[in-house]
This record gives structure tokens, sequence and C-alpha cells, in this order.
């Protein structure tokens, strides 16, 4: 039992407690702590943050990027994503007032934005669509809009 309480007590990512005091015996144990320094243990930090405890790089490009899409009062966001791809945070950035709607590249067509000037197209993996304009691109977020609106 006391055992199993250290596992819960010490995830890097998610732990209930700073996992630092815990180092000294994750040492004894034989578990390696190079992967939990400098991450943010901090449970008060809100959800959408916590999300992205193992990449500030990923975090500022979500971040950006979901600001442009209230910024420009976006009401629909079709998400093409990869398996390792997050996108619960999209929901929790945009306060869960956005719908999100996966689609696949294969299928992307104006039928699934509706030729709408409030719906915006989400990649979290490589995408190039044919007919969309890229309106934000970082190294792992890019937003396009249909071509044909203004």
């Amino acid at each position: 039992m006391i055992y199993g309480s250290f596992w819960l007590l010490y995830q890097p990512g998610k732990s209930l407690l700073n996992p630092k005091p815990l180092y000294i015996a994750a040492s004894k144990l034989g578990i390696s702590t190079a992967a939990a320094e400098g991450l943010r243990h901090d449970l008060k930090l809100p959800r959408h943050i916590q999300y992205f405890a193992f990449s500030q790089k990923v975090q500022d490009s979500y971040f950006d990027a979901t600001e442009l899409i209230i910024k420009n009062n976006y009401r629909n966001i079709f998400l093409i994503s990869s398996g390792d791809d997050i996108e619960f945070p999209i929901w929790s950035l945009t306060d869960y007032k956005i719908p999100v709607v996966h689609i696949d590249i294969e299928n992307i067509s104006s039928e699934y934005l509706l030729n709408s000037s409030s719906s915006v197209l989400f990649c979290s993996t490589k995408c190039s669509v044919p007919n969309f304009i890229k309106i934000y691109e970082s190294d792992f977020v890019n937003l396009y809009r249909l071509n044909n609106l203004n």
C-alpha cells in the first residue's frame, strides 16, 4: 500500500503533490528523476495548462491558435489530427463554446466547412489543404480558412 501510494503521488506530469521531495525515494528505487526536472506540478493551474505539462512550445501554439479563433469569432472548429495529438485543450481554451468536429484529410471538402466564414480548420498535424488559406502557422498547429471568403 505504501509502495502504491508512492506512484500515486509521484507522477511528474499530474502528481497530486509536488514530487520534488520524493526524488530521494525515487532515486533509491532506481527511478530516474531527469524527466521531472523543470516540470510544473501545481494542481492550482487551470486544466488547459496542465495538458501541456511536458511541452511549453506546444502550449504556446495552442494558446495562440485558439486566441486567434476567438478573436475572429469563428463558431466552428474542424480538426485534423494524428493519433498522438491532443484536442482537449482546444475545448478548454474556447470555454467549451465552440464545437470541435474531427474530419479526415482525405475527405476534406468545402462541404465540411459549409462555405462559412465562421468556420476554421485546425491542423495539429502537418497538412496541406487546397482551396484554403493558412491564417496561422507554428511547428505544432496550423489554422486555415476557405480561400473564397473575404
